[in-house]
């Protein structure tokens, strides 16, 4: 990928956090390092819709939603 490419992915996946009201820096970054993770359909794809509910969750805040995220991704990958 070149650094035109990964410059474009990055610009794209803080303006889709930015529309789920993730806007904090952090919970933003933690957002990017989930496109990179499950794929740039994260949310969207069959095997991601868990973290669509989580992200259209109006009543959570940005880094409750992260939060959140990164519990579901914990307890998927050590098997709670």
């Amino acid at each position: 990928m070149s650094d035109a490419e990964l410059r474009k992915i990055i610009t794209q996946s803080v303006s889709e956090a930015q529309v789920y009201g993730i806007d904090d820096e952090s919970d933003v970054t933690r957002f990017v390092e989930y496109k990179f993770l499950y794929g740039y359909e994260f949310g969207q794809t069959k095997g991601t819709l868990w973290a669509k509910e989580i992200l259209n969750n109006s009543e959570l805040s940005g880094t409750k939603k992260m939060d959140k995220i990164d519990d579901y991704d914990l307890s998927i990958n050590i098997g709670v």
